[in-house]
Formats: structure tokens, sequence, C-alpha cells
């Protein structure tokens, strides 16, 4: 081109042409003399064939591997991992992050695949319309988030004082996530009731599953006691919130006779306990060990007493038209500050208690999914902010770290080759690895990339991995929707690998699960030798990422055995011929990798009891430099 560039005639008529003053490499393309317009376009001529054998040398030249490439692939360093092919990949396989965000930085890449954007799994026509009215479902506000974490609060310590109440102080405490898993059982019943409200159990029903973990530290009756005090508050709070009235309440007569009830009960307790117990000696408050049990009843019966009229006061409330809309008024704005600790970014409702803490990190991710599907344009940072604050609001109120950890990013790329990139069942905006997974609270994270809840999701094909809660009936109900899933015909490829717990509250999913025709591949990890993403690893930069699994040690000594995690891969047939994949190589890559994010930390006993430098108590009672070596 340069070459005709300078051959070409001049415009004003003239005898010659000025000598072609081209690279080095075409010096001999011409000779260094006048030449005339007829004499230039010979030379163009004679120089075609010797343009394209320069333009084939320098493609070779391009083609070829740089001297560093050489000496690397010499030394036996590592080859740059490749992208998958389409047909590896499937639907699912992974797009360039769109050209028009910010550049992708290390920090994003060390917690999830930033660079990788999914595209949305098709659905049924019935799970598209679920789909599409997450959009159309109610906003919750930052004011009613706010409002959310102190009820939350406030139904917690409800429960510990009841439990004070009717066990004593000092006595056995229930499971750590007797809790979270009575949340987690609402989340089923909300999702097939179509309850608004997300956390609080608002549909006033008495878990009998709630009792049953509470009756392994106390009396039958004490535990129906509590479950039935927690049901009725938790009922009222989420009414204040949504500024309806309570709905299983009862009649003005029905909470009247409630009420006599209670008063008579504690007037005869109070007669009882007064007859058995003797006076204390002087200076000694001292009580009976007979009259213990006479106490802790009429402590019981006087906290239903104060539900009962608690419920009616908000239901009279109501009826006169004076609970006011929780969204009313409100001027609140939301504080960003990154200036109180390294990275980590605050947020704050008017610079009010509680401070939400995100690392910088997170923050990033947070606002690049919402710059992706939020489906604004640019990014609106008030919008942004606005759903970032409900966003680690509601896991702030959900609690619970334990049942929010996820499979290790490593597990993810290690399953790449052969399950390409898998979409998550059970993830949130926080923890996931890839931009497109299903999630607890759907309206409110659509616009981070959720497909809503798992349970309402239908896919017609695709690729996913499954960790949910380890609550027994949270497991059961994946394992039912995704063998139905599995077992209808009209629909593609599919494929789900499974991951939980073959002890405890797993034992019997895991046995369905083993014993499935659909289960192609399955494999044991021992729980001590393994680890996960810490569930609360978005808080604040100075935590660690990884963390060891949690297992019951008092059920391993009481078994004599080790305690396994499961991991099983179920497909039907379409999904087995895309993605084939042994026992052997899932251990050889799945739980090579969950083995691999552990290896020099610290055991489970030094987790449990690390210093507040590591996100535990502020009580220090191990470092890395006393066994492990950190991570």
């Amino acid at each position: 081109d340069r070459l005709a560039a300078h051959l070409r005639p001049p415009a004003a008529p003239a005898s010659f042409l000025r000598p072609c003053p081209g690279p080095r490499s075409m010096a001999g393309l011409a000779p260094r003399r006048r030449v005339g317009a007829s004499a230039a376009q010979e030379v163009a001529a004679s120089a075609g064939p010797k343009l394209k054998k320069l333009k084939e040398k320098r493609r070779l030249s391009a083609e070829a591997p740089s001297t560093e490439e050489v000496t690397a692939s010499a030394a036996g360093a590592p080859k740059k991992k490749p992208r998958l092919s389409a047909k590896a990949a499937g639907e699912y396989r992974a797009a360039p992050a769109k050209s028009s965000e910010a550049p992708v930085t290390s920090s994003e890449l060390a917690i999830w695949a930033a660079d990788v954007a999914l595209p949305e799994p098709r659905q049924t026509p019935k799970g598209a319309a679920g789909r599409a009215s997450l959009r159309e479902a109610r906003r919750w506000t930052p004011q009613e988030e706010h409002k959310r974490i102190s009820a939350m609060k406030g139904l917690r310590s409800k429960m510990v004082r009841l439990k004070t109440e009717h066990s004593g102080v000092g006595s056995q405490k229930p499971n750590v996530l007797t809790f979270e898993r009575w949340l987690a059982r609402f989340a089923l019943r909300r999702d097939s009731a179509k309850f608004e409200e997300p956390v609080i159990p608002a549909d006033g029903v008495v878990d009998a599953a709630l009792v049953r973990d509470l009756e392994r530290v106390m009396s039958t009756e004490a535990a129906t006691s509590i479950a039935q005090a927690l049901a009725t508050e938790a009922e009222r709070s989420a009414a204040r919130l949504s500024g309806l009235p309570p709905s299983t309440a009862g009649s003005a007569e029905q909470q009247g006779a409630a009420i006599r009830a209670c008063v008579k009960r504690i007037r005869a307790l109070a007669l009882k306990a007064r007859r058995k117990t003797p006076p204390a000696p002087k200076g000694k408050g001292v009580v009976a060990e007979g009259e213990a049990e006479v106490l802790r009843e009429l402590a019981a019966e006087a906290g239903k007493l104060r539900s009962v009229a608690a419920s009616a006061a908000a239901a009279a409330a109501a009826a006169a038209g004076d609970v006011p809309s929780p969204s009313s008024g409100s001027t609140a704005s939301l504080r960003i500050d990154a200036s109180r600790q390294r990275g980590t970014v605050d947020v704050s409702l008017d610079g009010a208690k509680p401070y939400l803490s995100i690392s910088s990190a997170h923050y990033d991710k947070m606002q690049r999914l919402f710059a992706r599907h939020a489906g604004l344009g640019p990014v609106d940072e008030a919008s942004f902010h606005e759903r970032l604050f409900c966003c680690l609001a509601r896991y702030e109120a959900l609690k619970g770290a334990g049942y929010q950890c996820a499979v290790p990013g490593r597990a993810f790329d290690a399953l790449r080759p052969s399950l390409g990139e898998v979409v998550e069942c059970f993830a949130s905006p926080l923890n996931c690895h890839y931009d497109r997974f299903c999630s607890a609270f759907g309206p409110l994270e659509e616009a981070f990339g959720s497909l809503g809840s798992f349970f309402d999701f239908e896919p017609l094909e695709g690729s996913f991995e499954a960790n949910p809660p380890f609550v027994p009936e949270i497991m059961d109900a994946m394992l039912e929707h995704i063998e139905a899933l599995l077992g209808d015909a009209s629909r593609g490829p599919l494929s789900f690998l499974i991951v939980i717990p073959a002890w405890g509250a797993g034992v019997g999913t895991v046995k369905h699960m083993e014993k499935s025709r659909h289960c192609r591949a399955s494999s044991r990890i021992e729980a001590s030798s393994h680890g996960f993403c810490d569930g609360a690893q978005h808080l604040d930069g100075t935590r660690e990422l990884y963390r060891p699994s949690s297992w019951d040690r008092a059920v391993a000594r009481a078994c004599l055995a080790r305690l396994d995690t499961a991991v099983s891969l179920l497909q039907n047939a379409a999904g087995a011929k895309r993605w084939p994949l042994s026992k052997e190589e899932l251990d050889k890559t799945f739980g090579a990798a969950m083995k691999e994010v552990v290896k020099g930390g610290p055991s489970l006993d030094q987790w449990e009891n690390r210093g507040q430098w590591m996100g535990g108590s502020a009580k220090r009672k191990w470092t890395p430099q006393e066994g492990g070596g950190g991570w």
C-alpha cells in the first residue's frame, strides 16, 4: 500500500516522480531513479508477487511463539488454560465480559469469575413467567430492611430469654443453628404460599421441627411453649413491617379468653409456688430444688401472657387505623464510607447503626453485577447503593454465616473442562462464582443476576451445581425438584452436581441421592480434610476467603467413624452424553480442589478459636504461628 501511494502519478503534469522511500525490506523493489508514469506502473506490477510473499512472511512471524514463550515452555512452566470450546461448554459456554465494563482487577478475580458472563438459561414457559415476575415484585426499601434487622434481633433475644426462663441459667444450650433452621423451613413455606415477607416467619405456624430441636435440651411442654411464643411474636413483627394487622391473632373474644386463661393459670402457679417455697435464710436468695419446675412453668405462662397481650394490642391499633405505612414519610439517605478500615466499605442509613460493611473487592463485584443485570444502562449510583444496602441488611438479618458457605472457586475451575461453567442453585450475589445463580431473595437480587428461587427454577437444559443449606427439609425438597427435572423427557441435557453432608441432617438425602437412577458418579470427601468459601467473607478485607469444613466431632466419636461430605453427579441421558464424568475424574478434579484450599491452614478447632483479626472472637486464642501456617 505504501509503495502504491508513492508511485501514484502527481495531479500536475510532471516528467518525473520522486524516488520511492519505502521500508528497508522493500528497497530492492524499484530502481532508485526518476521514472515516468508508465515506468511506475511497470514497477507496481512487478512488485505485486513480492508484496504477497512479504505479507505471508509477516503473518507467519506473528503466529510464531515469542522467545519468552519458548523459554517458558522449555523450562516446564504451566501453559495458560484454554477457554472451553462451544462443544465442551454447550449452551453455557463462557462469554467475555462486555467491553463497556471497567477492567477486571486481580482482587475481583480472587473471589469470583469476573471475566465470564453466562447467558441466562432457557426455561419452560412457567419458569420464564416466574422469572419475569421478579421485576414486578414488591420492592423493599432501605428503611424497611433497617427495621427488619431490629425485628430479627428481637426474635433471637426472645428465643434466648424464653429458653433461660424454661431451663434456667447455665443449662445446656440448643443447637447453635436452631434459629436459622427455623427460618430456612419458613423459606420453603414462603415460596409455596407466596408470602411477601422474605425472612421473618409471618405465617404464625408452630414449627414441629423447631419443637424437636428444642426438645433435645428441655421438656416437650417447654419446647412447645417456646415455639408457640416465637410463632406469635414473628407474625406480629412481620405485620408491623408490612403495615397489616396479624391475621391469626383471633377475634377480640378469643384474645380475651386467652388472656383470662393465662391470668388464671399464673395465679394458680403463683399460689402453688408460695405454698411450697420455704422462707430463705436471711441475706440468702436460695430457691429450693423442688420448686424450680414450678417457677419455670410460671415464667413460661408469663411469657405467653405477654405475647397474647401484645398481639391483642397490635390488632386493636390496626383496627383503629393507627398502624403507619412502613415506608411513609421517609427522607433517610445512604452514606458510603471507605475511610474506617483499609479494604472495607461501610454502608449506613443516615449514618445510624448498624453500619453494614463490605470488602472493597466485593463492593466492586456487586457494582459489576449490577451494571450487567440491572438493565438501567449506565450504572445509577443511587439505585445501586439502595440495592446494595438492602442486600447487606437482608443477610445481616438472616445471619447464619455457616449456611452461606460456598464451594471454592478452584473447584469450579477444575470442573470447567468436563461440566462447563455451571450455574449455582443455592448462592447469593455475595458468594456466587459466576454471574448467574439461583438465590433466596430473587425479587431483591435479580438486579445482581439472580434467577430467583431454585424451587421455582424450570430449566430446559444446562449444567448446574447444588450446595444447599444443610437443613433436612431443604435438602429433601432440593433432591425431589432435581429428580422431577431429570425425569421430564421433554427437557434437553441436564446435569446437577450435588454437595451435601453424609452425616447428621444429610444422611437420609444422601442415601436416596446415591441410589437414584440418574446418579452417574458419586464420591466422598473426608469432612476434616476439605474447606469451603467462608459465608462471611464479604464483611471486610481482612477475613480469610476459605474456612475448614464444619463437622460434628461428637457424632464422629459416637459413631467411631469418619464423617464425609457426599458429592454426586445426577444427569439425564442427554446430560450424561454431553458432560461425561467418572468417579475417578470427579475425585481428581473437584475433590482435589476442595482439599487444596485448606492445605497449610488451621484445623477446625483452630478456626473456631481464631482471633478477632481473622474474624473470630475478641479473645484471640490462636495465631498462624501456633500451627498450620495460615493460607
